[in-house]
């Protein structure tokens, strides 16, 4: 929120599209769902995670076959106690719910490090207008390098799209 704050206030930008990838991914989608000023124009999430809780023990098992409790939840209480929100609250998956601004999920279909379900889950809790791509052949945040071509051309047509729709809404 500081970020677009400053664009805004010491930038003068008048358009604004937050682009995120892996847990940048997530937390554009987590600030989907505040109170953003009207300079911010649209979301892209590339590879993005539903939820801090699970997508650490997502993480836990595929890269040490370890079980999430009782680590995971311990930390997340430590973080509650020193950081005031546990990991279920650092979920995109809720803030989406309250967006109301077009929405580009991007993610590959053969990410393993943060499961392509949680495009899905995100982009069926997502409010507003929105798409969602996978890409084939795709692990975690390669779909620019898999497919780069219609990768740009599926980000600016996102972007010309909403600044359209914009412009008519005004």
């Amino acid at each position: 929120m500081k970020w677009i704050d400053f664009l805004v206030k010491e930038k003068g930008e008048e358009a604004i599209f937050l682009h995120g990838f892996s847990m940048g991914a997530s937390t554009v989608l987590m600030t989907s769902g505040e109170d953003l000023p009207p300079e911010v124009k649209g979301i892209i999430s590339d590879s993005a995670y539903t939820n801090l809780e699970d997508e650490l023990a997502h993480q836990l098992k595929y890269l040490y076959d370890l079980p999430a409790f009782p680590l995971v939840d311990a930390t997340s209480i430590v973080t509650k106690i020193r950081a005031g929100y546990s990991f279920k609250e650092a979920s995109a998956v809720e803030q989406v719910k309250k967006n109301d601004l077009p929405l580009l999920i991007i993610h590959g279909a053969e990410d393993e490090l943060v499961p392509t379900e949680m495009a899905t889950e995100i982009y069926k809790a997502a409010g507003g207008k929105k798409d969602m791509w996978i890409i084939p052949e795709a692990g975690h945040t390669e779909g620019f390098l898999v497919n780069e071509t219609e990768y740009g051309t599926k980000v600016i047509d996102f972007v010309n799209e909403a600044m359209m729709e914009q412009e008519e809404n005004n």
